[in-house]
């Protein structure tokens, strides 16, 4: 009897960490709040007469494929099947480097900024200045994306 428990439960474990194994593809790239795919989304919705969808973003590559999937893209003339294009191309976007079971992605951004006021009265030095270290920009920001396997993601963004 105790026997007979253990081997049920071992195999009850197994297949707990065997089934993520045979998941979908990954889709896990998570799309930031500012990325026009979003907007592309509304506009097509709101063109179909559909309800908008959730506004609690950001959404993962699976979700915004999901919502693509509510479009009646034949439906769809002039710019509006362009921004379906443009959305169906974006959500389509592949790794840069790809792997047996690693993909990976980067981006680097460099931000220059610059400070100048008219105004020699009031703002005779930097400490004058109501624009602290928190509103200024990196000088460069490094993002990092990675997929180990299909059901996990790692951001650095």
């Amino acid at each position: 009897m105790r026997t007979s428990r253990l081997v049920l439960l071992s195999l009850a474990c197994l297949l707990l960490f065997l089934v993520p194994v045979f998941g979908s593809t990954n889709q896990q790239k998570v799309f930031s709040l500012d990325s026009d795919v979003y907007e592309a989304i509304e506009v097509l919705y709101v063109s179909q007469g559909l309800s908008l969808p959730s506004t609690t973003g950001p959404y993962s590559q699976a979700e915004l494929s999901l919502m693509l999937e509510k479009i009646d893209a034949p439906k769809l003339r002039g710019s509006l099947a362009d921004v379906y294009a443009y959305v169906e191309k974006q959500l389509s976007v592949q790794p840069k480097i790809e792997g047996k079971g690693i993909g990976l992605s980067w981006n680097f951004d460099a931000t220059l900024e610059g400070y100048y006021h008219t105004d020699t009265t009031n703002f005779l030095g930097r400490e004058a200045w109501n624009y602290g270290a928190i509103n200024q920009k990196p000088l460069i920001t490094v993002g990092l994306e990675t997929w180990p396997n299909k059901n996990l993601a790692v951001f650095n963004k």
